[in-house]
């Protein structure tokens, strides 16, 4: 029997956003180059959009995983040893916090009304940390490997 896949069951849920594949893909390429390159050459090759990936640039220069360089023979570089920019460091730069739920928060800003018998906090908050420890597993140098 073929049912109709309907929008949500194609796109699923827990993905990755479109700036974190940016980020992922931006930087797995300058992990194979040892001089700056151009976002426009990136872009151009991966046919990406130039300003989203400017964006993302922006936060990766501002974390200090990339370093930009102006001029005639400027561009972008990676400024971190690609076996040690992890995937969870790559997600948090450019989307916050991975929180399976808004309680998780460590600051505890978030309150909740039914933070007083909550059955389910302790072990959404033990996922949340697996789901960290999984992503702190893969490096840009293992993906480009």
């Amino acid at each position: 029997m073929n049912k109709k896949i309907d929008e949500k069951q194609r796109r699923g849920s827990l993905q990755l956003t479109k700036k974190v594949n940016y980020a992922i893909i931006l930087l797995t390429e300058l992990a194979f180059e040892t001089d700056a390159v151009s976002l426009k050459d990136i872009a151009e090759l991966k046919r990406l959009s130039f300003s989203f990936l400017q964006r993302v640039a922006r936060d990766l220069v501002r974390v200090g995983y990339v370093v930009a360089t102006r001029g005639k023979y400027g561009g972008y570089a990676l400024n971190v040893d690609k076996d040690e920019l992890t995937l969870l460091d790559v997600i948090e730069c450019v989307d916050g916090p991975i929180l399976m739920m808004p309680c998780l928060q460590v600051d505890d800003s978030i309150a909740c009304k039914r933070v007083v018998d909550c059955t389910i906090k302790s072990n959404l908050n033990k996922m949340n940390g697996e789901i960290r420890d999984y992503l702190r597993m893969f490096t840009i140098g293992g993906l480009v490997k």
